[in-house]
């Protein structure tokens, strides 16, 4: 499995188990350090694809992958 393909599965599982965008981010941070916002955002599609039509429109409409983008350090807190 290539590297891409484990950090699509782990985003993927994150928003399944119900991780918000700054805990995701933070977790893939940690775990593929070297995944900038380029690499993550050519991934987003690939992400997108592991759901079904109605989960994808609720990723859209709460922008889940904007915050996500943004990165955990860069996210106003309050």
């Amino acid at each position: 499995m290539s590297q891409d393909e484990q950090v699509i599965n782990k985003i993927t599982s994150l928003i399944e188990d119900a991780y918000n965008p700054r805990e995701t981010r933070k977790i893939i941070d940690e775990e593929f350090p070297n995944y900038d916002n380029s690499k993550l955002k050519a991934l987003i599609p690939l992400v997108l694809a592991k759901f079904d039509k109605k989960k994808q429109a609720a990723l859209k409409k709460m922008q889940f992958f904007k915050y996500f983008m943004i990165g955990e350090d860069k996210i106003k807190k309050g």
